[in-house]
């Protein structure tokens, strides 16, 4: 099953449904974009919650800004794991704009997490939770220990439970698999 980019936040009955369904074997890819480009507004993110109480997997509430590009809002997907089948033969850079940050470090019992897809362990990118920045065109943004997640950042993650074989992959944004910047370095 897919959920790519919801707009609006998924039930607690459809989340219900979901994790039912991984705790049958069944598998999860998870596409959420930074809150201020959905419709969520001050509703509750079922899904983002359940995905940290269930896999371990938290969607941060922030968006990522990577200075390794010249646009501050694309993230650049440098470091990936080379032990997860899914990354594993990837070598080119990708671009994830408007991308969330996401902390996979969280220990769930059964659960094995890899962190899949990284910013450059060497550029300078973090999680910026001032959101007012992305209405001001030319607006400057700095890294805010108190606030902002230091970098490197995941931007996507994968877990599997080792007890019921279900799976879930979790990307920090939906926009990185559109036809928009699918000829984008990696992204095809």
């Amino acid at each position: 099953v897919i959920v790519a980019g919801p707009i609006k936040p998924l039930t607690p009955a459809e989340v219900g449904l979901l994790n039912q369904y991984t705790q049958q074997g069944g598998a999860l890819v998870i596409m959420e974009d930074p809150v201020p480009f959905t419709d969520f507004g001050d509703e509750s993110d079922q899904l983002a919650e359940s995905l940290g109480r269930v896999w371990g997997i938290h969607l941060r509430n922030d968006f990522v800004v990577d200075t390794a590009n010249t646009t501050i809002q694309n993230a650049i997907g440098a470091n990936y794991s080379s032990s997860h089948p899914i990354t594993n033969a990837m070598t080119l850079v990708t671009i994830f704009p408007l991308a969330r940050s996401i902390d996979a470090s969280a220990q769930v019992e059964g659960i094995t997490l890899t962190s899949l897809v990284g910013t450059d362990p060497n550029s300078q990118a973090w999680g910026e939770t001032d959101f007012s920045v992305l209405e001001q065109g030319n607006a400057s943004v700095s890294l805010d220990p108190e606030t902002d997640t230091p970098g490197p950042i995941t931007l996507a993650a994968a877990g599997e439970n080792m007890t019921t074989n279900g799976r879930v992959v979790v990307f920090g944004n939906s926009v990185f698999a559109t036809d928009n910047v699918f000829d984008a370095y990696g992204n095809g």
